[in-house]
Formats: C-alpha cells, structure tokens, sequence
C-alpha cells in the first residue's frame, strides 16, 4: 500500500509527489523530496551530485499523525513488530537486538536503559507464549526481550 501525501508542480508543469508513504511488510516508510531544487525532479537546476534528490526513511506513526494528520493511514495495515518497537523506541528493530545482544555478551542488562527511554512495557522472558499479563488493559504492547537479545512483541 502507498498514499501519496503531498505533491507540488515542478517547472517543467508537471506534478509530482514530495511526500510519498508507503508500507512493507508492516512497517512504514516515508518517501520525500530532499533537494527542492533538483533536476533530476524537474525542481531547478541541481544536478544532486553530492546528495540524494529523494530520501527514503522509516517513519514513525506519530510522526505521520503530526505532520499529515490520522487520515493518512486509512487503508494501511496494522503495525507489525519492526512498526511497534521503531514507535517504541525510535530505532529499528534489527538495531535494538544488536544493542541487546551485545549488552548481554558483556553482561549489561539493557532492560533498565530501555525502560528509562520509554513507557512502554517491557519484560523479560524466554517463552513468550507462556507469559500472561493480567494487569494490563486489552490491547497494551508488551515488548519481550529474551536473553538472546531477541524482542518478541505481543498484545495484553
């Protein structure tokens, strides 16, 4: 699924995306115009030698919300696990289970630094099927960090 968000008409008379969301496999990616003077684009006369014309970054929910309001993800999918840890924690889920897994290896636990930087929930277990979380209100992400250095992400 793609949306386009934003668009402006280049020199040339035609119109183009600026701001171009899309989602693979869960996760949500932001396409946008990085020189608004590039001819490659048709923008001006930059030649974007030293630069990319167009940036393609993961983006957060929030952000999407904030900067082009809730309706921009009608039709989406729901959230993966790599959406909800990158909402969670700002970073991509690949790059969080590094972190973990070499804190481990030197025998730091992580899960304290983790719960300073967020609100979400976050447990520690081996099994996460075996875990229950009565506590919690329905729908509440639990991230689950094993000792493997491995998140696990399930809804109370």
């Amino acid at each position: 699924m793609e949306r386009i968000l934003d668009t402006t008409t280049n020199c040339r008379g035609n119109e183009i995306p600026t701001a171009l969301l899309y989602q693979e496999g869960g996760r949500l990616y932001l396409l946008e115009v990085n020189c608004w003077s590039s001819n490659y684009l048709g923008l001006g006369n930059c030649n974007c030698i030293n630069h990319p014309p167009i940036v393609d970054d993961p983006v957060s929910t929030n952000e999407v919300i904030e900067r082009f309001g809730v309706e921009a993800l009608d039709g989406f999918e729901k959230p993966g696990d790599a959406q909800l840890v990158f909402d969670a924690f700002g970073i991509e889920i690949d790059e969080l289970e590094t972190y973990l897994k070499v804190s481990y290896h030197f025998n730091i636990n992580p899960l304290p630094g983790l719960r300073e930087r967020t609100d979400a929930e976050i447990v520690f277990g081996e099994d996460p099927d075996l875990l229950v979380f009565p506590d919690l209100l329905p729908g509440t992400v639990v991230f689950i960090i094993n000792s493997r250095g491995e998140i696990s992400v399930r809804e109370a």
